[in-house]
């Protein structure tokens, strides 16, 4: 069995990124487990989560992001045995920032992003029917 196979039986992973944090988790059935992760950028290691029990941990949104962002995931096993596992994370995912605000009776969104050329469209959803679209635009 190819090695990256056997490593993804051993354990998986799972990254959420918000306006301001990454999110990760490790998914790993071994008794004893401990866990730890890194945070990658631009291929310099940059935050380091050590060695705990509990297979969570969250980076802030901190750093250039316009930069590839990447974890690294460690697991290490009750006999002392240490496996990674390196995820990229989707370039949009940590460059594009979406907020929106209430002035008077106006609802205003805006995405904040360094792409270039990029088009987005707003729909306004009130108890889940759709009553306004703003289509694509820069």
């Amino acid at each position: 069995m190819p090695i990256e196979a056997a490593l993804n039986e051993l354990f998986t992973t799972k990254i959420k990124v918000t306006n301001t944090h990454i999110e990760c988790q490790t998914v790993c059935e071994l008794k004893g487990a401990e866990y730890a992760f890194y945070l990658v950028i631009d291929g310099i290691t940059v935050t380091k989560q050590w060695y705990k029990e509990e297979p969570l941990c969250s980076f802030r949104l901190e750093h250039d992001r316009t930069k590839e962002h990447s974890i690294v995931f460690f697991v290490r096993d009750g006999e002392g045995n240490i496996f990674k596992k390196t995820e990229a994370i989707n370039q949009h995912d940590v460059d594009f920032m979406p907020s929106c605000s209430i002035e008077g009776k106006s609802i205003r969104c805006k995405i904040n992003t360094s792409q270039q050329n990029a088009e987005y469209a707003f729909y306004l959803y009130l108890n889940d029917e759709k009553v306004i679209k703003k289509w694509y635009t820069y």
